[in-house]
C-alpha cells in the first residue's frame, strides 16, 4: 500500500531528526545520564527510538497540533517551526526511562490539587544569609501553601516514577458538590490536559464548583495537549 503525504513526511522527519542527533554533541549532554550510555541506546534502540518519533510527527500532523504545511502540487508536507526543538523531548523522555527504570523519586505534594510546586515556612537566620534553621511547623499545618491551586493545608507524602513530570492540568469537581467526579464543561475531554492559566480561567467562572487537578506522565493514557510550552504558563 502507497503511503500517504502524511505518513511519509513522518517517516522521513523521523530519520532525519535521529540522524540530526546522533551528530548533536549536545543532545548527549544530560546531569543524570551519562552521555556513554546516551550513545549505546541510541543505537540499541534505533528503530524504537525513530517509531517513537515517526508515530509523534504523524499524530500531531493528523490533528494540526503544529505548524505543518501542506504543499498539493507536490503532495508533500514541510514544517515551518524547528522540528529538533518541538521533538527532541520525545527521545530525551525515552532513554532516561531506559536509565531509570523501575526507580522513584519521594515527593511532598499539595492534597488539594496533588503538585509539587508547594512551599512551606520556615525560620532562617538572617545575619547569616538566611541560612536554613527550621520549619514553622510540620507539613500538616496551614503554614504550606501551594503555588498552583492557591491553597493552605497539609502536603502529602508521595512516591513517583523517577522520571514523571507534571504534564498538565485539568478543572473538576469539587467533591462534596453536584459536579463531583465531573470534568469541566470548557474541557473538551478527560484526556485533555490544559496549562495553568487556562485551568485557572475556567476555574474563575465558579470557584466553588470546580478545582485544580495536576496530572503527572502516565496518568492520562495518550493525553492531548491543549496548549503549547511549559504547563504552568
Amino acid at each position: 500500500m502507497k503511503e500517504t503525504a502524511e505518513e511519509k513526511f513522518a517517516r522521513i522527519s523521523a530519520e532525519n531528526l535521529y540522524g540530526e542527533l546522533c551528530e548533536s554533541d549536545g543532545f548527549h549532554q544530560d546531569d543524570e545520564v551519562p552521555e556513554e550510555f546516551i550513545s549505546e541506546m541510541m543505537v540499541k534502540y534505533e528503530s524504537e527510538i525513530k517509531d517513537e518519533l515517526r508515530k509523534a510527527i504523524l499524530d500531531d500532523l493528523q490533528n494540526f497540533s503544529h505548524a505543518f504545511t501542506y504543499h498539493p502540487d507536490k503532495d508533500e508536507y514541510t514544517y515551518d517551526d524547528d522540528l529538533r526543538e518541538d521533538y527532541e523531548g520525545i527521545v530525551t523522555l525515552y532513554i532516561r526511562e531506559k536509565f531509570f527504570g523501575g526507580k522513584t523519586k519521594k515527593l511532598l505534594l499539595c492534597k488539594h490539587c496533588g503538585s509539587d510546586n508547594v512551599e512551606m515556612k520556615a525560620w532562617v537566620k538572617p545575619n547569616q544569609g538566611n541560612k536554613f534553621s527550621d520549619f514553622v511547623s510540620d507539613q500538616e499545618g496551614d503554614d504550606n501553601y501551594c503555588l498552583d491551586c492557591g491553597q493552605h493545608g497539609e502536603l502529602l507524602d508521595s512516591e513517583i516514577k523517577y522520571t514523571a513530570e507534571v504534564e498538565g492540568f485539568q478543572v473538576v469537581g469539587i467533591d462534596g458538590t453536584d459536579k463531583e467526579g465531573d470534568i469541566h464543561p470548557d474541557m473538551q475531554g478527560s484526556f485533555c490536559l490544559y496549562n495553568l492559566s487556562q485551568a485557572r480561567e475556567m476555574i474563575a467562572k465558579n470557584p466553588n464548583e470546580w478545582r485544580l487537578l495536576t496530572l503527572w506522565t502516565g496518568d492520562v493514557e495518550e493525553p492531548t495537549l491543549m496548549f503549547e510550552g511549559n504547563p504552568r504558563e
